[in-house]
This record gives C-alpha cells, sequence and structure tokens, in this order.
C-alpha cells in the first residue's frame, strides 16, 4: 500500500491508505524500513572506511549519523577530551539546532557523582530511558536539562589505553 497524502493531511501530518489499514502503522513501518535500510548501508559504508584506513573523522561522523538516522535520536554528538579546557567539547553533533548544541554542550571535567563523571572517569558506558524519573536526578546536570530537557541519555565512553578520549 503506497499512501497517499492531500495537501490537508500533509499540513497535519495524516496519512490516507487503503481502506482498513491504519494510517500511522503504516507510517511507522515505512520509517522502520528508512531506517532498517540506513543502518545497513552506514554498516556497509563504515566497513569500506575501515579497510580503506579513512580519517577517524569521517568514520566518527559515519557512526553519530547512523546513530542519529537509524535509531531516531534527537540529537547525537561527539564530544573530544581537551586537556587545555580541561573538559569534553563537542567536535561532530546531529540534530536539531546543531550549531546551538554543539557551541553549549561542554562538560567540564569535576569531581562529581554525574553520568559524564562516571563515563569519563571509569570508562563506563550509561543508559537512563526516563530522565523525568526521580531516581536520575542528581545524575544528569542541570546544564544538559537546561539545553534540551532529554527524555533519554545514553552516553558511550571512547576508551583509548584505559583513557576515556571522547563521549558519544
Amino acid at each position: 500500500v503506497t499512501p497517499s497524502k492531500t495537501a490537508e493531511q500533509q499540513a497535519s501530518g495524516q496519512t490516507s491508505t487503503a481502506a482498513g489499514a491504519e494510517p500511522n502503522s503504516v507510517v511507522a513501518a515505512d520509517n522502520a524500513q528508512r531506517r532498517h535500510v540506513f543502518l545497513t548501508n552506514a554498516i556497509s559504508e563504515l566497513t569500506t572506511a575501515i579497510l580503506d584506513e579513512s580519517p577517524i573523522n569521517g568514520m566518527i561522523s559515519l557512526v553519530l549519523e547512523a546513530f542519529y538516522r537509524s535509531l531516531d535520536f534527537s540529537h547525537v554528538l561527539f564530544m573530544m577530551r581537551d586537556t587545555r579546557q580541561n573538559a569534553y567539547v563537542t567536535r561532530i553533533a546531529f540534530g536539531d539546532e546543531v550549531e546551538t548544541m554543539r557551541a553549549q554542550f561542554i562538560y567540564r571535567i569535576v569531581p562529581g557523582a554525574d553520568i559524564f563523571s562516571h563515563a569519563t572517569r571509569n570508562g563506563r558506558n550509561a543508559v537512563i530511558i526516563d530522565a523525568a524519573d526521580k531516581r536520575h536526578g542528581d545524575l544528569i546536570p542541570q546544564w544538559v536539562r537546561g539545553l534540551n530537557a532529554p527524555q533519554s541519555i545514553l552516553i558511550f565512553s571512547v576508551v583509548v589505553k584505559k583513557v576515556c578520549i571522547g563521549l558519544i
């Protein structure tokens, strides 16, 4: 079934389909298929980039874009450790208002017990499914909540020789 849209439906985001089909389920299935195809292509491109010994920045961008497009994240950022600033600074980003996010999403290395401290000190990944859950209140720094009020947070540590050099 190929959805067709009227001008009114396009404006409202609704889709018309064949009799009996649920519009939202058709759109969801189409989006899931598109994300699956993108992820498959991204894995292929990354494999080629590795075999071609492409620059690491290009490979990191491929991974971030794969997360962003295939997993339907609202933002994906790569933060690199900057020893001069004693901080992890966003170098590559995908998502809405990405330039603002890139400029303001900086984790200053300070002693603490938030998810960034755990990830950078211990090289541990972190997943918070429901950022509004009060149990996670102290784990999510206020500066993160102020930037985009996240629903969920995933942090992957990039560790080389037991040192965290970056965060995704």
